[in-house]
């Protein structure tokens, strides 16, 4: 598994650094940037975790340490490649980790046989389920949020209350209060959506959601750890 981090980093580090100046290479090879990622990656994420999340996820995240560095050299980067990977690792891990089982979860009491509701949440739902449509970040927080406060749920809303409550590892996991709070305080941002977008990102943008999303891999209550961590049952 460590082999398979290190060969990863070798790759992704070859490919993103044949756009940038000689000198910042260089700088990247010369600081050994490699393997203090690859050191960080094996030593945040146990092996039992990477082996649980899919090659993209961990790619992503490599992409975005990557680039962090160079625009923390170089602040004339493009800083939306960054947010961009961390966007995709949530995306992919969401949809990984609650998703599909919610989706199999769903079809196998209820497929096609409800009355959709006129309401956005419940019609983003019912793409999710029905069209393989991804749950949107904003869309995933409405409803964690209309859970925990006992908010009037729709069938499919309701439909996914049930199935936290038959799955406890997610459920422990996405309403738990500090999960819920780091991504609280992320979604308020909207740096992954209206300023991503609106190509509105700073650097103090991409330093804040680094730090919820991964905490510089020195602290574990972070949004990807958590997420990653959801089906890795403690021996």
């Amino acid at each position: 598994m460590q082999r398979e981090v290190k060969n990863y980093i070798n790759k992704i580090s070859k490919d993103r650094f044949s756009y940038y100046l000689k000198d910042q290479k260089d700088s990247f090879f010369s600081e050994n940037i490699e393997q203090i990622l690859e050191k960080s990656i094996y030593d945040f994420f146990w092996e039992y975790v990477i082996a649980s999340m899919s090659a993209e996820v961990i790619e992503n995240i490599i992409s975005w340490e990557i680039l962090y560095y160079s625009i923390s050299k170089n602040k004339a980067t493009d800083w939306l490649w960054v947010i961009s990977s961390y966007h995709k690792s949530m995306d992919i891990l969401i949809e990984e980790q609650v998703t599909k089982p919610f989706r199999k979860y769903f079809n196998s009491k209820y497929k096609n046989n409800y009355k959709l509701e006129n309401d956005l949440l419940e019609k983003s739902l019912s793409q999710v389920l029905n069209s393989w449509y991804i749950l949107w970040l904003w869309r995933l927080f409405q409803l964690i949020k209309n859970i925990k406060e006992w908010e009037k749920l729709w069938f499919l809303s309701n439909t996914f209350k049930e199935f936290l409550d038959s799955n406890i590892f997610i459920k422990e996991v996405l309403l738990e209060d500090d999960f819920f709070d780091l991504f609280e305080e992320i979604i308020e941002m909207k740096v992954l959506w209206e300023k991503r977008h609106n190509w509105k990102i700073d650097f103090s943008d991409v330093k804040k959601s680094r730090l919820l999303l991964m905490w510089e891999f020195k602290e574990k209550n972070c949004i990807i750890y958590k997420l990653a961590n959801i089906w890795v049952v403690d021996f």
